[in-house]
Formats: structure tokens, C-alpha cells, sequence
């Protein structure tokens, strides 16, 4: 209705101009436009996570920040495209909706959507100038606003093919097995180097990992409980996290923890998604396919972390939810 009543205003001022044959008056400045700092939120996501601007955030990667409602059936047609863009991973795609967890899950879970926050009415809505759903804006890797709000479903299409940025060079091939690891060195939580190729007193899981995807939350527990129960000749499990240091570090895992700011140590294995996981012998050398999606059995993984990592193959519920890549 709000909408509606400026388009009123706007049209009357429109014909006053076309009858005085002067140009139409300029509206106010809004209040959300390029070029000032985004508005700071922390809100929980799907998971009970919580997640803010700072941690949507990567180096070199704009955020596309899409408002929504579980009722909105512009907003369900819009979902798929999301996914897409979320699996093209040239833009960290995060969708502020508001309602019940249940209710945003049975729209996005279809999709293996990532990054759904909840706001608890409009705050966060209000904060950015929103009054219809869907609308979109880009903020830049600095946190400022790029782009002006985009209203509806075909306006957001134009404003992502604007702000996408040139695709980069082709991910190489996925390593086969008894083929030799990159030779990658990624620090720990303490800043201390590892070398991934390195020879290892036991063969290592590499779990690619992100605090901020809803799957790999659904992990915690199950790998908690394999860290505390581990076999004597299981594997070691090193976690690769792509996200913050801080939000990773709060899990408290007893496992080695890498971190992968930029999220390609994964490519160079062949996942490009989270979570995903390869195993690599005590030479440094591929021992086993990349899992992803859902293991052969059909469980979800977080039931099934324990036997999955004895048998070299660690695997998500439902699908990897990456910003690189999503699969069923």
C-alpha cells in the first residue's frame, strides 16, 4: 500500500510537469543507496546460528542480500534462481526472511539454500528501506552499499547480471585416487602451517567445513561424538574452514582446524561445495573420491559421520550448501 501511494504521488507529479512542460521534480535522496555503509545485523540462521554482515563478508566477493517471506509466491518463484547463484560462487547469496524456522524450511530446503537468516518482525527490513518482498541489494566486499534496492522478481535478475564478476579460469580436474595432494600450506586456528601434502603418521579425512552453512551445523554433534569415541586405526580428521576464525573456533573441536579464507583449498580436490571431504594416505597421496550429497545408503550423514570416516567417505544431509556449489 505504501509502495502504491508513492506511484500515485509520483504519477500526479508526472502529469503536472507534462502540463506545465517542465521536468519532473526530483523525489528525496533514499535513504539506503551506493556508496554509504550497510546497515550491521547479526541474526539467527535455520540452524540457530548466528550470523552477521562481518560474517557474510569474503575478500573479493560482493553479498547479495535478498529479503523474502515464506508467503511471498514471488519470492518461492525466486528461490531456484537464488541456488544458482549461490552454486555460481561469485556472490555470497544470504536470504533475511522472517516467520518460523519450519516455515522457511520447507521453501528452501527443496533448494539447498544456505545463509536463510530470520529476522524476528522487520528490523532488518526496516534498516535497509525495505517495503515489499522480494527486494535485493548488493553490498561490496568493504561492507558498502553497491547497488540501489532492487523491487521484484525480474528487477533483482538484472541487478544480479549486473553485478556479477567475470567468471574465473575453470576449476582443474578433480584429483584421482592414488594421484598426489596440491601442494597447499594452510595455517592452524594458532597461525601455525600445515602442509597438506606432507607425509602423516596416519591417513587424514580433510572435512571442508564452513561455520555458516546450515549442513555442516547439523555435523557438530555427530563429529563431537566420532572426536571423543575414535578408533585407535581410524583416520585423523583435519576440518578445512572457510569461514570465520572465531565462529569456527567456538565448536571446540578436538581435530586439527585449517583455515581457508578464500574457500579454494577444496577446488583443488575436486569439492566445491561444504560440506565435503576427501581422505589422503600417510604419503600425502589421494585415497579416496570426494563425498558429498548423500552416501550410498541414503542417511544423513550426521548419523552416520562415524562410519563414514571409517570407511574413508564423509557425506552431508541432503546436499552440499556451499556458495560455490549445490547438489542433490
Amino acid at each position: 500500500m505504501l509502495q502504491h501511494g508513492r506511484l500515485l504521488t509520483r504519477l500526479d507529479a508526472l502529469e503536472a510537469s507534462l502540463a506545465a512542460d517542465r521536468p519532473v521534480p526530483a523525489g528525496p535522496e533514499p535513504a539506503i543507496r551506493p556508496g554509504i555503509p550497510a546497515p550491521a545485523f547479526t541474526l539467527p540462521s535455520l540452524a540457530g546460528e548466528r550470523v552477521s554482515l562481518a560474517t557474510l563478508r569474503q575478500p573479493g566477493k560482493p553479498v547479495l542480500l535478498v529479503f523474502s517471506d515464506p508467503n511471498c509466491r514471488a519470492c518461492t518463484g525466486l528461490l531456484p534462481s537464488l541456488a544458482a547463484w549461490q552454486a555460481d560462487g561469485r556472490l555470497t547469496v544470504a536470504l533475511v526472511s522472517r516467520g518460523t524456522p519450519a516455515a522457511n524450511r520447507v521453501k528452501t530446503d527443496p533448494h539447498g539454500l544456505s545463509n536463510v537468516l530470520l529476522q524476528q518482525d522487520r528490523e532488518t527490513a526496516l534498516a535497509y528501506g525495505v517495503d515489499v518482498t522480494p527486494t535485493a541489494v548488493v553490498i561490496d566486499p568493504a561492507g558498502i552499499i553497491g547497488s540501489p534496492l532492487a523491487r521484484g522478481t525480474e528487477d533483482i535478475k538484472a541487478l544480479v547480471a549486473r553485478a556479477l564478476p567475470p567468471l574465473a579460469p575453470a576449476h582443474p580436474a578433480p584429483l584421482a585416487v592414488s594421484e598426489a595432494g596440491p601442494a597447499l600450506v594452510l595455517p592452524t586456528l594458532n597461525g601455525d602451517p600445515v602442509d597438506l601434502a606432507g607425509p602423516s603418521p596416519s591417513d587424514r579425512v580433510l572435512l571442508f567445513w564452513n561455520p555458516g552453512c546450515d549442513f555442516c551445523q547439523r555435523m557438530v554433534d555427530d563429529l563431537r561424538a566420532w572426536e571423543a569415541h575414535r578408533a585407535p586405526d581410524a583416520p585423523a580428521l583435519i576440518l578445512v574452514s572457510a569461514g570465520d576464525a572465531g565462529a569456527t573456533r567456538a565448536h571446540g573441536f578436538a581435530s586439527t582446524v585449517l583455515l581457508d579464507d578464500g574457500q579454494g583449498a577444496g577446488r583443488h580436490f575436486g569439492a566445491h561445495g561444504t560440506p565435503a571431504a576427501v581422505r589422503m594416505d600417510t604419503g600425502g597421496r589421494i585415497a579416496s573420491p570426494v563425498a558429498t550429497g548423500k552416501d550410498a545408503a541414503g542417511g544423513p550423514a550426521p548419523r552416520n559421520v562415524a562410519r563414514c570416516l571409517e570407511r574413508s567417505s564423509v557425506t552431508c544431509a541432503r546436499a552440499p550448501c556451499s556458495r560455490n556449489r549445490t547438489a542433490s
